[in-house]
This record gives C-alpha cells, structure tokens and sequence, in this order.
C-alpha cells in the first residue's frame, strides 16, 4: 500500500538558472531561466504540486488528472504559448513500510518502471533504472555500512558488469550474476 506524500518538480537546478519572477496566478508562478546548455532564455512554469493535490480533499486522483491535462495542453499549439520544450514531472511516493520512491512511474500497474531512486527504511538507496518496482539495467546501491555497487541489474540483482567497493578499500570489477561475483563459489 502507498501514501502519496507530494509530488515535486525534478530537480532543475543544474540545467537552469533562475533569473526572475515574471508573474504569478492561482496555480503557481511564471520565472525566467537561463538554460545552462544552450545559454538562452526561456520563461518557466512552476507549480506547487503538493498545494494544488491537497486543495479539495479526497480528490487527488481528479487533481492528478487535471495536471496531467494542462501539461498536455501545452504540448499543443496555443496562441499563448509558443513553444512547449520539456515537463518536469516526477512522483514522490512513501509506502506504508516506510520506503521512499521518486522517479518515472506507471499510474496503471502502480510499479516504478524507468528511472527513479529508492530510499529504503534502512537508509540504503538505489538510484537507477526499473522495471515493475525491481532494479533493471544499470544503476548503483550505496549502502548505509559504506559499501556501494556501480553496474547492471537484473531481477532486482547485481548481474551484468559491475564494480563493488567496500568501504576497507577493496574494489571488485568484473561480472556478476544474480548477486554472485563470478569467480565467487556458487
């Protein structure tokens, strides 16, 4: 079972520059940010998710879907907008168990599925690829002892190529298989 606890904007911070506040209504504010890569000027919206999901009670999933739409919209030709580049749109989910999820999310099956980040109730985190709530494809674990992985995973295990550090200085590097090193007795 989920609690949906907010939902925030992925961060921005390295990829724009916020320059000034150009306006402000209901839903949120309109700024002006310079684009790091390209250098250019672009007016941004931002909206407080977490306001807007909690303005009428009980009513998240039609909140949700208004959001949904109006992101839409702006994919479309509008007379007001001229150009619609990109949407920063990422749940944040704590679970029941304590466990906190962020990243690309499929609505219909409830499972993280794409890029995303764990914070498990231990405090390990993952930060990677998913498919149906498992780690899949590449990523990394860091681990409250000190230890962290940096490679492919499979089935929610280490498998593929991978690195291993433990926090004594021993490095692994080299293929691993359902959480086994290779050259590990299976």
């Amino acid at each position: 079972m989920e609690q949906y606890v907010s939902l925030s904007l992925q961060p921005l911070w390295d990829k724009y520059q916020f320059e000034e506040n150009i306006g402000f209504g209901a839903y949120g504010s309109v700024k002006k940010v310079k684009n790091t890569e390209d250098y250019k000027y672009y007016a941004m919206k931002v909206q407080n998710l977490k306001d807007l999901m909690t303005q009428v009670p009980n009513n998240y999933s039609n909140e949700f879907l208004r959001i949904i739409r109006e992101i839409s919209t702006f994919k479309l030709c509008h007379p007001n907008i001229t150009k619609f580049y990109e949407s920063y749109f990422m749940p944040l989910i704590q679970y029941a168990n304590g466990v906190i999820y962020q990243g690309e999310y499929d609505y219909i099956t409830k499972q993280s599925d794409g890029r995303g980040r764990y914070i498990q109730s231990d405090g390990n985190v993952y930060d990677g690829f998913l498919k149906q709530d498992k780690r899949d494809g590449y990523g990394r674990s860091i681990f409250v002892e000190g230890d962290y992985h940096i490679g492919e995973y499979k089935d929610d295990k280490f498998h593929g190529q991978g690195r291993y550090y433990w926090k004594d200085g021993q490095i692994y590097e080299g293929q691993f298989v359902k959480d086994k090193k290779m050259d590990q007795d299976q």
